[in-house]
């Protein structure tokens, strides 16, 4: 009896035929003849599944079983395996029932078996899909190897995002030494994907981010991941890779290791690249190297830019090249490049992630003491010699979009302006940029009324704003134009303020 229509599909999933199947294709008792038939059959069932259905035992069941047939690759049926597969993967509470080391080992299998079928072009189809969806369900391709290849690796990344998954799996598993494997297989294809985001979802303490860059336990995952920085051009990898290293780079003892290994180097040449998010995510990784870090500190202070990048005129300034271009500098022309739009909002702004970074030096050298080995005093020199140093923090204050990060460039202003050198950079921006003046006015003044009861209640960014605008006061204003009244009304009333 044929089974086609709707209704007839629904009373069969009700039925759960899709068990009975699915386990008569386990033991290899459906004629060869019939195999097209039960696995269509198989499929259209599986569609029919309530929510509830979905995720019982049953079909619990159901999905080993089809795992089971889905190991040895089969050119006529394995892509009905996977389809159903897929089907049930994609469900967030189903997800949380396959993170078991056994199950995602024979999935992973399975993955990088379908992936050695795939055409070179299909490949690359795969890599720009990863690249451009945010959603796995909304494939642009119409080739069905590239969107069942696209929802696998989306599927298993997201299953070991679960607290399962990170209940379940330990640095001592085999399905670890399995995803390890996958990383540092020397040909890199959708399935190196899928495990750097497994490893980065893993990556989520320090004790576990030491283990995975300490090389005396064998792991130092940070230099396949380099490699894969380094010599990649697929954004979708670069992106997962970065994602991962930038966890490896959240522990402070694994701060100068990775910047001896050569990180700081690599993402100076993915910040050249086109696409922002890349650009963002090697950003936001430096920011993190710098934090509390005087070797990465003066590596960027001290260090030419990386061989093969070529240093760039700074945009909308007549400021040359320095003759020796550090790579703080190219951080600095880095974060006034123009950039295209980011595809989520979600991911890391290029911009703002590079004006973190010099804040973040710049609070180390404002704040720590000096070290015998190291004069502080030369690397704030040095800070303060690059061009234009004080304009991709001043565009932190300047941007509406990020909220945080306006607070941050507030602060780093306030920073520079508590010496000579940096206030006269300060003041260079104002000059520069009126509307500059107006943002912090903002702050200083209208977001902090005469009728306030207390400074202490004004408000952490009004008492940044107050800082600065002192530190100017002190250091910089006769830098200014006598003429400019919106400065001198802003100075005296902070002036006023603070005495």
């Amino acid at each position: 009896m044929l089974i086609c229509s709707e209704p007839a599909h629904i009373r069969a999933a009700d039925l759960r035929l899709d068990n009975t199947l699915a386990s008569i294709l386990a033991t290899d008792q459906v004629p060869e003849e019939a195999m097209d038939y039960a696995t269509d059959l198989l499929h259209s069932t599986t569609e029919k599944l309530t929510p509830a259905q979905l995720v019982d035992n049953i079909s619990l069941k159901v999905f080993n079983n089809i795992l089971k047939v889905s190991s040895p690759y089969h050119e006529d049926h394995t892509q009905e395996y996977l389809a159903i597969l897929v089907h049930y993967i994609q469900d967030a509470d189903f997800q949380q029932k396959i993170a078991t080391p056994l199950t995602l080992q024979r999935l992973l299998d399975l993955l990088l078996t379908f992936s050695t079928h795939l055409s070179p072009q299909e490949t690359r189809t795969v890599f720009h899909e990863l690249a451009t969806q945010t959603d796995p369900n909304k494939v642009a391709s119409e080739e069905t190897n590239v969107v069942l290849m696209v929802r696998l690796a989306s599927s298993l990344a997201a299953v070991s995002a679960s607290d399962a998954f990170v209940q379940n799996v330990s640095l001592q598993s085999h399905l670890f030494e399995k995803i390890v494997e996958m990383l540092r297989e020397p040909v890199k294809g959708p399935a190196t994907v899928c495990a750097c985001v497994m490893l980065g979802n893993l990556a989520t303490s320090d004790r576990v981010c030491i283990d995975m860059v300490d090389a005396t336990v064998g792991m130092a995952l940070h230099n396949p991941l380099i490699d894969i920085l380094s010599n990649s051009k697929e954004t979708a990898l670069l992106y997962a890779a970065e994602g991962f290293m930038r966890h490896l780079a959240f522990p402070e003892p694994n701060r100068s290791i990775l910047g001896e290994s050569g990180l700081i180097s690599t993402c100076c040449h993915l910040l050249t690249l086109e696409d922002p998010s890349v650009r963002g995510e090697a950003a936001a990784i430096l920011c993190k190297l710098v934090s509390n870090c005087l070797p990465n500190i003066e590596k960027v202070l001290n260090e030419a830019i990386p061989a093969g990048i070529t240093p760039v005129q700074l945009p909308d300034t007549d400021t040359e090249v320095p003759t020796n271009p550090t790579i703080l500098y190219h951080i600095v022309s880095q974060a006034l490049a123009p950039s295209a739009p980011l595809p989520s909002t979600t991911m890391k702004n290029p911009m703002i992630e590079l004006g973190r970074t010099i804040i973040t030096i710049l609070r180390y050298l404002r704040t720590t003491p000096p070290n015998p080995s190291s004069s502080p005093t030369t690397l704030t020199d040095k800070f303060f010699q690059t061009p234009l140093i004080a304009r991709p923090i001043a565009r932190l204050v300047r941007q509406r979009f990020y909220a945080d990060a306006r607070s941050e460039g507030l602060l780093g202003l306030g920073l520079m302006a508590q010496s000579r050198e940096g206030a006269v950079c300060v003041v260079q921006e104002m000059e520069h940029d009126g509307g500059l003046l107006e943002a912090i006015k903002e702050f200083a003044v209208e977001q902090k009324g005469e009728g306030q009861a207390s400074d202490d209640k004004a408000g952490r960014d009004w008492q940044n704003a107050v800082v600065l605008l002192h530190g100017v006061a002190e250091n910089g204003v006769s830098l200014c134009d006598g003429g400019n009244n919106e400065w001198s009304s802003c100075a005296n009333y902070v002036c006023r303020r603070v005495r």
